[in-house]
């Protein structure tokens, strides 16, 4: 199964590779080597992160930093406790970040189960100009690390386009479309995602509030399984290296969870 999965990470990697090297064989959306000016523009931004909410962010790490994202979830229906949910992120360039992520020990009624470690990159793609979202790719592998039922337990490659849009100055879209090509003792099974999220900015951007529909299709076993969900949460970012975040949300049908809520921390170096 493991050499199985093999032939797909040169492909992978160069769907990966392909928006910045056309941006960089022609225009330059972003410098490939951040120049002072870049670095020090950045880093007086605001940190975004790839959550609390289900869409990531369609910016990559500034060059040269790091940003550890930290999370507790806990979900009903089934009862089930998530911590700590980690994300590593190191901006290798002002166009790519390397990162890990681990979603953390699933605990709950007689069961204890370690997701796999996802290694892998965020490529900026576009910046984003009228009509045409910022966006970025992100390709990531599942590492058979894992154990329980939550596991997956073999190399799994995931994709996810993220892009946004700057409606007004406070107001932004941004969604996500992505696919997991393998589950839990289902390695036939491509878990397929798609989400949409609008959020609004307060107090000089120290405040964010966002609202989010997305839904998840094929699951597990269950190969017609869909999960459509709805959530929203809040942003406080006292500094432009430190945020405060909390969710809250429902699912929409028997197969998603009920209810689910969580709280994290994020900071950047």
């Amino acid at each position: 199964m493991f050499r199985a999965s093999l032939w797909l990470i040169p492909i992978l990697i160069a769907g990966g590779c392909w928006p910045v090297a056309t941006s960089v064989a022609q225009t330059p959306v972003r410098d490939w080597l951040a120049t002072g000016a870049d670095r020090a523009a950045q880093i007086d931004s605001y940190l975004e992160t790839d959550g609390p909410s289900f869409t990531r962010s369609s910016k990559t790490i500034p060059q040269s930093m790091f940003q550890l994202e930290t999370r507790y979830l806990h979900l009903s229906r089934p009862t089930v406790d998530i911590f700590p949910r980690l994300i590593g992120r190191f901006g290798l360039t002002s166009q790519v970040e390397c990162r890990a992520e681990w979603s953390g020990v699933d605990s709950g009624a007689g069961f204890r189960s370690s997701e796999d470690l996802e290694v892998g990159f965020k490529f900026a793609a576009t910046t984003g100009e009228e009509w045409i979202p910022e966006s970025a790719l992100l390709v990531e592998l599942f590492t058979p690390t894992g154990y329980g039922q939550n596991a997956i337990g073999r190399v799994t490659p995931e994709i996810d386009y993220i892009y946004s849009w700057r409606l007004a100055d406070s107001l932004s879209l941004s969604g996500s479309t992505g696919a997991i090509l393998g589950q839990p003792n289902a390695p036939s099974v491509t878990l397929f995602y798609q989400s949409l999220s609008l959020s609004r900015t307060f107090w000089d951007e120290h405040l964010v509030a966002f609202g989010e529909a997305f839904s998840l299709f094929g699951s597990g076993t269950n190969q017609g399984a869909v999960l459509p969900s709805l959530d929203a949460g809040l942003l406080l970012r006292p500094t432009h290296s430190l945020q405060l975040d909390w969710r809250i949300g429902l699912g929409l049908n028997d197969q998603a969870p009920a209810f689910f809520t969580g709280a994290g921390i994020s900071v950047r170096y």
